[in-house]
């Protein structure tokens, strides 16, 4: 097989490292962990974010309330994807959520307490 070609995958010539090479690059760009890492961010609650890096990421909001019958939320794209209620009055309450946020969506984070740490894998 003559595989000088660069661009490689035709019927008669054999993929090159290079277009292998172009071709992995090209799927690992866009996957969740790869070129990234943990940061502590700093974010209001209530507030909606946009992902907008280019790829997805993950978020991990720890989030804390000691009044009772009280909610804490993350949101992505307006659905709840989780929630912690607080039903005792007298005890504090911790929730850590965590969710991949594709690019493009957008999350939040409420609750009648507040934000212990707020991290994101970007």
């Amino acid at each position: 097989l003559d595989n000088s070609d660069t661009a490689g995958g035709s019927a008669t010539r054999g993929a090159t490292q290079q277009s292998i090479k172009a071709y992995v690059d090209a799927g690992t760009a866009t996957q969740i962990g790869v070129g990234q890492t943990w940061q502590l961010v700093t974010r209001s609650l209530s507030t909606t974010y946009t992902n907008s890096t280019g790829g997805p990421i993950e978020v991990s909001v720890r989030l804390v309330t000691s009044t009772a019958q009280s909610n804490s939320t993350l949101i992505v794209d307006g659905l709840t994807i989780a929630l912690a209620q607080n039903q005792f009055g007298d005890r504090v309450l911790y929730s850590t959520f965590s969710a991949v946020i594709p690019n493009g969506s957008t999350y939040s984070a409420t609750t009648s307490g507040s934000v212990q740490a707020w991290h994101e894998l970007r």
